[in-house]
């Protein structure tokens, strides 16, 4: 049985007619929809461990999508609300026998020598030798012969190491100004450096292949479903690490390659594998945000560090706390974690970061020094991705750090005379200063938009709240509203022993509702906007604009 249309208008009928064919056209297949072979869709591994794999390289995708340094940076804290559960590294905070463990958190092979770059200069640096000498007698004089010791507030002398920090902070700048005063002349870079004072420096990165913990074994193991036989599977363990040098250079030019970035494995020297918990070494994790700051704000013109310096007070006091000392392995500890965490964080401003690895090395030099016993280190930094997938043989790069022991520039001063001067140990000073920057052969923002900050971004909207958010988790102030938690009492009486059936069940664990761990960084409700406020504006049922207020004069 047929029905049939009627219609009053002519043009309307035609209308119709013509909108059938044009929606009709949409099922007909073409040409191109057709293959010769038929393709299936990929077979993908559905095990616990390959969909847990997947997911780490989705999210490192989406890092490195993304435009901006800033929402780089953010989207690495995108998965915790609260913060990462991370291993905390400091600067002056150094256990005993770490060098195996750190040059496996760093993937870092240490060669105990100089570069052959650094004999280029020799020649200029052995011409230059007499000039600074003099100088520097004059300054040691000033520093450590003619300012006599401090003391509190009852006349006692001040510890050792509090008294080698306080002689650090006033002599290295000192003799910074110095060196560059005196070897801009043969090399012009110098006088465009910027200095900085004790900046601040924080890097994060997620290492790949240690042991998990007693509690996640357990989990494990009860959980066979999924971890049947791999309870001691190797996982991944986010690292923060917070220091503060006394004085940084940095240039708008990167520092030469000390050596070819694929030769890195030729290098004499291995990476230790330690794949042990931290916490053997005395470290501790704590909730904290994923923070890379190499001591300046993205947008900054000079954002290539050049050379920095470093205290080794903390020495004295560590030698209080441990009965055999350990002096040349933290300080190479202290060399390797330093230079690491100011290239990853300068690599992070650059658009790479713990989840985009490297395209080129970027090198930085290192003086530790009290004034009068020196340790040098040049560094490359040839890889910064180091989670799972690129931890251990799967990774085909290292970084290299090569560092001197550590050398006395005199012996003893006496009577107004520095004796014992060792002249060795000033020319390597002075080498380090006559190093050129380079012009850059490659595209050093590859994964970076032509924008490549937030600032210059021209929506409004956008660049505000990023800016406002990117602030807020780099001030590392607590949020809001605090992590809930579960207290001793309640751990007892409702988790362990269940002696509370009657009593209304509102916490999460009791609810069934996600851990707070687990939160999201944009699981929050926003901030209300009334309605006439809203851009664009809230619709009313009736389909109509709300009405505007209107002021009375």
């Amino acid at each position: 049985m047929a029905f049939k249309l009627s219609v009053a208008n002519e043009a309307t009928k035609k209308s119709l007619i013509s909108q059938c064919r044009r929606i009709s056209s949409y099922f007909q297949p073409s040409e191109s929809e057709y293959e010769s072979k038929p393709v299936y869709p990929p077979i993908l591994d559905l095990s616990y461990e390959a969909r847990k794999e997947r997911k780490i390289e989705e999210i490192a995708q989406n890092i490195t999508k993304l435009g901006t340094v800033e929402e780089k940076l953010i989207e690495l804290n995108a998965p915790k609300y609260y913060g990462w559960w991370a291993l905390n590294l400091y600067e002056r905070v150094i256990s005993y026998n770490a060098l195996p463990f750190t040059q496996f958190a760093t993937r870092t092979c240490l060669v105990n020598e100089l570069p052959s770059i650094y004999n280029d200069v020799d020649a200029i640096a052995l011409k230059s030798l007499p000039i600074i000498k003099d100088k520097l007698n004059d300054l040691l004089l000033q520093e450590f012969e003619y300012v006599s010791p401090r003391t509190n507030r009852k006349g006692e002398t001040k510890s050792e190491a509090t008294e080698s920090d306080r002689r650090s902070r006033n002599f290295i700048p000192l003799l910074n100004r110095l060196l560059v005063n005196q070897l801009s002349q043969h090399n012009e870079d110098l006088q465009t450096t910027e200095v900085d004072y004790e900046p601040r420096l924080e890097a994060f990165w997620s290492l790949g292949g240690i042991e998990p913990g007693k509690i996640l074994k357990n989990i494990r193991e009860k959980n066979e479903k999924f971890h049947k036989g791999k309870a001691d599977d190797p996982i991944d363990r986010p690292i923060q690490y917070y220091g503060s040098p006394r004085l940084s250079l940095r240039h708008n030019k990167p520092l030469p390659q000390l050596l070819d970035r694929n030769s890195g494995l030729s290098v004499e020297g291995t990476v230790p594998s330690w794949n042990l918990d931290p916490r053997v070494m005395g470290y501790k994790y704590k909730f904290c945000r994923a923070v890379n700051v190499p001591g300046f704000w993205p947008g900054t013109e000079t954002q290539h560090g050049y050379m920095s310096y470093l205290s080794r007070g903390y020495l004295k006091r560590r030698d209080e706390e441990l009965s055999i000392s350990d002096h040349q392995d933290a300080l190479h500890v202290q060399a390797i974690l330093h230079s690491f965490a100011w290239t990853l964080s300068q690599a992070c401003y650059l658009g790479f970061g713990p989840y985009t690895e490297l395209t080129y090395p970027l090198s930085t030099q290192t003086i530790i020094t009290d004034g009068q016993n020196y340790s040098f280190s040049a560094y490359q930094l040839n890889t910064c991705a180091l989670y799972n997938k690129h931890s251990g043989d799967a990774n085909p790069h290292r970084n290299v750090c090569f560092s001197t022991d550590e050398m006395k520039l005199y012996d003893i001063i006496e009577n107004g005379q520095v004796k014992g001067f060792n002249d060795d140990v000033l020319k390597s000073l002075i080498k380090f200063y006559l190093i050129k920057p380079t012009e850059p052969q490659v595209n050093m923002r590859p994964y970076l938009s032509p924008e490549l900050y937030i600032g210059n971004v021209s929506d409004t909207e956008r660049r505000q709240k990023t800016e406002k958010n990117f602030k807020f988790l780099v001030s590392n102030r607590p949020n809001h509203i605090l992590k809930d938690e579960i207290h001793q009492w309640e751990k007892i009486y409702k988790i362990d022993h269940d002696t509370r059936p009657m009593e209304k069940k509102i916490r999460f664990f009791e609810t069934g509702d996600p851990a707070p761990g687990m939160k999201r960084l944009d699981d929050f409700n926003p901030k209300y906007v009334p309605k006439h406020l809203r851009n664009p504006p809230k619709r009313s049922r009736r389909g109509r604009l709300p009405v505007q207020p209107s002021i009375k004069l």
